[in-house]
């Protein structure tokens, strides 16, 4: 587990499908094997696919802000976000993982443009 990282940092063992934390320990990516797990502050239709994910017994990778998953990786790539709004923090922390191709300030990753190339390395 990659552990310690900074906010940005996340993001590369994110993309890898390795586990990591932050660390102020509220951003945590995790290889999450069948069974039950805390579905934190998810409600409506978010917690319905939270759900669905628990009955499958499908192995996915999960990013929880605090103690609430906010996206999902299915073992085929595809990812689920949620779609409810928490908190400003939670936002920032969504927004790092936006899609599977690296970015860096909000837009696709370019080294040559890149103000924080360390955390794509």
């Amino acid at each position: 587990m990659h552990k310690g990282l900074t906010n940005r940092q996340c993001r590369t063992p994110y993309l890898a499908g390795e586990d990591f934390e932050n660390a102020n320990k509220t951003i945590r990516g995790l290889n999450c094997s069948p069974g039950p797990w805390d579905s934190g502050r998810l409600a409506g239709k978010d917690l319905e696919e939270f759900r669905k994910v628990i009955e499958s017994r499908e192995r996915v990778f999960v990013v929880f802000s605090y103690a609430t998953p906010i996206i999902w990786v299915f073992p085929d790539g595809k990812e689920y976000r949620v779609s409810q709004k928490f908190s400003v923090t939670t936002s920032k922390h969504s927004g790092l993982f936006y899609g599977r191709e690296p970015v860096c300030d909000g837009k696709p990753y370019n080294e040559t443009t890149c103000s924080d190339k360390a955390a794509h390395m």
